[in-house]
């Protein structure tokens, strides 16, 4: 769930650059335009050990460049009070929106070549004659790591399949699944 103020900020912010080269966002991005803006994509369903499942990956990316090669590359934008380098900590949810792009559950997949972060965050002073803030952007590129993904989902699955753990009494989250069990019983 996005916070009111901060979803409204994003958006403006993203939308300004649709159309735009993807050197605006990186000189170091291959030659493309910034093509698409809050779209929602959904995966086949996953398989696991041979086996289709129920499970597919469901989001919604924030920006999609269309580079001249015929690649894209997912950029998510993020919102920060310090500017610190999180693309290991986004990494799977950039890659599981690559999996869904390269997998769609309709339609023909398309060849993701760039992941990356951009990030916006506050400046350490204001300076200038006009009120407002404005922001600090940096872009952080995130290798593709497609079969760490794979590994994560296979971790997964073992959650998803294996055992309960089992419940103890002071164990707000087990009180819960417990009692959400009994209620469906």
């Amino acid at each position: 769930m996005t916070m009111p103020l901060v979803g409204d900020l994003a958006d403006l912010q993203e939308k300004y650059y649709v159309g735009k080269p993807a050197s605006v966002i990186s000189p170091d991005l291959p030659e493309g335009t910034i093509a698409r803006h809050g779209g929602w994509v959904s995966s086949k369903k996953l398989m696991h050990e041979g086996e289709e499942t129920e499970y597919i990956i469901s989001g919604k990316y924030d920006l999609v460049i269309e580079f001249t090669d015929g690649t894209i590359g997912i950029i998510d934008c993020k919102f920060s009070a310090k500017d610190s380098n999180k693309s290991e900590f986004y990494r799977p949810q950039l890659e599981a929106y690559a999996h869904a792009m390269e997998n769609p559950a309709e339609g023909d997949g398309e060849k993701v070549s760039v992941l990356g972060l951009m990030v916006w965050s506050l400046p350490t002073s204001l300076t200038g004659t006009e009120p407002g803030v404005n922001v600090n952007t940096s872009w952080q590129p995130v290798d593709r790591d497609p079969a760490k993904f794979e590994t994560t989902l296979k971790k997964l699955f073992g959650v998803i399949n294996g055992p309960r753990p089992a419940t103890v009494d002071n164990c707000n989250n087990c009180t819960y699944v417990k009692r959400r069990h009994q209620l469906q019983l």
